[in-house]
């Protein structure tokens, strides 16, 4: 059964739904205030700031609470933008704003640990890489709350937690992959990999359910512009060494 994703310009009605049912939904495990050391506290409180993008609130007509809407400044502003959903240590987000030069990279991580990690490195490329920032928030808040329509150029979902004992908990599932749908401008990108055999035939199967929005486009081997993550690196050492690639194209003759 294909899934019905409301068309570009949906109603507020269908808008204020969505985001009811995201504020419900998580897609991180919890974690404990004793995760961080002092140091990493200190680089949060200290530098976290100059790294990340303002998150303005707004009201708006027919809305129960207020609307959230990234804002990249005057200097940023109108460029293509591609967003890392669980960014880790920031070695891929870091990578695509070398090849990106001349778009926003936006890496979302909720683990305090690793943001502290990422803002560590954007500050020491900060004199040559002024295209990419980091913001601590969870993935599933932020693309139905933060991001405007037909705003984003790609998404890169690389080694999601694969949730073996609670499938309901993973990232991409119905509800989020219609987000990304409205999310994305026509033609733009969501690019996915994992080491999980069983997560990558449930991503395959999902997908298929929204085909007609979004064609899969065959990837026959890794990208090589795209460095051994944190995850990757874990998967690797630990013996899973087929990867499971997938890019899906948002039609630009999508169905309504």
């Amino acid at each position: 059964m294909t899934h019905d994703v409301p068309a570009k310009g949906q109603d507020a009605a269908t808008q204020n739904a969505r985001r009811r049912k995201a504020a419900g939904l998580r897609s991180y495990r919890r974690q404990s205030a004793r995760d961080t050391s002092k140091a990493q506290r200190r680089v949060l409180q200290q530098l976290y700031p100059h790294y990340t993008v303002a998150v303005e609130v707004r009201s708006v007509e027919g809305a129960r609470s207020p609307v959230r809407r990234l804002s990249w400044g005057h200097e940023q502003a109108g460029r293509p933008l591609h967003i890392e959903i669980g960014s880790g240590s920031g070695e891929v987000m870091l990578a695509l704003a070398e090849r990106h030069s001349g778009a926003n990279i936006l890496g979302i991580e909720v683990h305090k640990p690793s943001v502290a990690a990422i803002v560590q490195k954007l500050h020491a490329r900060a004199a040559h890489l002024t295209n990419v920032r980091v913001l601590r928030m969870d993935a599933m808040t932020m693309v139905a709350f933060c991001i405007e329509p037909s705003s984003v150029d790609a998404v890169h979902v690389y080694f999601p937690d694969p949730f073996p004992e609670a499938h309901d908990r993973r990232l991409l599932r119905p509800y989020f992959i219609e987000l990304l749908a409205d999310a994305l401008v026509l033609g733009g990108q969501l690019n996915v990999a994992t080491d999980d055999a069983h997560y990558a035939a449930s991503i395959r199967d999902l997908l298929s359910q929204f085909d007609s929005h979004f064609e899969e486009q065959m990837v026959h081997e890794r990208p090589d512009w795209r460095p051994i993550s944190k995850y990757e690196g874990k998967a690797l050492r630990e013996g899973r060494t087929e990867i499971f690639e997938f890019k899906y194209i948002l039609r630009r003759d999508r169905k309504h």
